[in-house]
């Protein structure tokens, strides 16, 4: 899912490239270049301006009149205008008059604009824009795109006059738009470029998820089968070992003790031979307690008959006695009587687990804690013994190694339950089992 997030979110950045790069060369870079552009050629105005006006300024101090606009003069604006390809060209005196103009028409005319005395006349430059077919600051309709620009002549800081000068920028503007029409094709290539491999690998990704979800549904439920098979096969487990349990306690149970009877009987009788028969009597009592106990550790009676708590008391006894460790229960009192299908689970899952101690936790001590919030049971296996590394067995779940730990929990998350194994070096175990008191009804 992470990678169909991530797929998603460059396809919806592709698009918005592919919708703002062309609106940004539009109402941004476009416009920016202009301004560009203007600053640049206000600069060649204002070099173009100081140089002519060197040659027309004397060091008096009079007004500048068509008296100055000699021969030379002119020669040199023909030659400016020739070099830097000017549409137009003109000269005012400080009362805003055209002294020269390369339109002989314009001359004798008054600029009595506003920007001509509050932005020329006061020492600044003074540009516009004027696209092809629209007018100049003067007035004139304009057959191509240019920028006009007002450069003050000035004499110790006083304003004498000013060059108009016209750039012709259609060339410019043309080359300007055509790197930016095919910067923006470039950028929309790339970005539909981009939005098509996206769409692509979006699909496949999809069918790749698509599939994935009927593989998993698949194994789930596989799992789902194994589970109720192993449940079944544990169910006729159970039945299997209590039908043996009941025939050894039935026949073989007490077969012996009536050969016990017999024998006892025999010894009355036939004091000669009294000491074969006693040790013939003490092997049988050996062989009575041994089936006795078989027969409770294959299927305990007083689970049944009683219920789980009886059981796991007569369980922690034997425990105890059997292989020299100190076994305690610790109960609330709320599960006496409780008989069924999930205290037989419980039973073996905690049978189970006091073995694990007595096999590999070299423990003293080791304390059950069962407990009833009426919806749950709650049952604790904690010992001191020399504890273990516990993702080395969640490995070995994973692996299979651990089968008996795999087998509990299997049994256990099969009745929607939960096992959980606290373990450190040195310092006990804790395992934890949590199932609901009533079975699943989905069987």
């Amino acid at each position: 899912m992470f990678r169909i997030k991530f797929l998603r979110n460059i396809l919806f950045i592709s698009l918005l490239i592919a919708v703002v790069l062309p609106l940004y060369n539009i109402f941004f870079a476009y416009p920016s270049f202009v301004n560009l552009l203007t600053e640049n050629i206000e600069d060649d105005a204002g070099r173009v301006g100081h140089h002519l006006s060197s040659t027309i300024l004397f060091t008096d101090d009079y007004e500048l009149t068509t008296d100055f606009i000699g021969h030379d003069f002119i020669m040199m604006v023909e030659e400016v205008v020739r070099d830097f390809r000017l549409v137009k060209f003109q000269v005012f005196s400080k009362s805003g008059e055209v002294l020269y103009s390369t339109e002989p028409l314009d001359i004798g005319e008054v600029n009595e604009q506003a920007y001509f005395y509050d932005m020329v006349a006061k020492g600044n430059r003074y540009s516009k824009v004027v696209r092809k077919g629209g007018k100049s600051l003067e007035g004139q309709r304009m057959i191509t795109d240019v920028v006009e620009t007002y450069v003050p002549i000035m004499k110790d800081g006083e304003f004498m006059g000013a060059f108009e000068i016209y750039y012709d920028i259609t060339a410019s503007k043309a080359a300007l738009n055509k790197e930016l029409l095919r910067s923006s094709l470039i950028q929309m290539l790339v970005a539909l470029s981009l939005i098509i491999i996206l769409i692509f690998a979006l699909r496949k990704a999809k069918l790749n998820i698509e599939e994935r979800e009927v593989v998993e549904a698949q194994v789930q439920q596989y799992k789902d089968r194994l589970q109720i098979l192993i449940s079944q096969l544990s169910t006729l487990e159970d039945q299997e070992r209590k039908d043996i349990s009941e025939e050894m306690h039935e026949n073989i149970g007490q077969y012996l003790a009536l050969s016990k009877i017999k024998l006892s009987r025999l010894i009355e009788s036939n004091p000669e031979i009294k000491n074969d028969l006693d040790e013939i009597r003490k092997y049988i009592d050996e062989t009575i307690d041994f089936t006795r106990s078989l027969t409770f550790e294959l299927s305990s009676p007083i689970l049944y008959q009683l219920g789980l708590e009886q059981a796991l008391e007569w369980l922690t006894a034997h425990i105890s006695s059997k292989h020299s460790i100190h076994v305690d229960l610790v109960s609330d009192n709320k599960l006496k009587g409780f008989k069924g299908e999930i205290s037989l689970q419980l039973y073996k899952t905690i049978h189970e687990l006091l073995l694990n101690v007595v096999k590999h936790a070299d423990a003293e001590n080791v304390v059950v804690y069962l407990l009833d919030d009426g919806e749950n049971i709650d049952v604790s296996v904690k010992d001191d013994g020399k504890g273990f590394d516990v993702a080395e067995v969640e490995a070995g779940l994973v692996s299979g190694k651990s089968f008996g730990l795999f087998n509990i929990r299997e049994r256990i998350v099969f009745n929607r339950g939960t096992f959980d194994i606290t373990s450190k070096k040195e310092e006990g175990t804790i395992a934890r089992v949590v199932v609901p008191k009533h079975k699943r009804s989905d069987l």
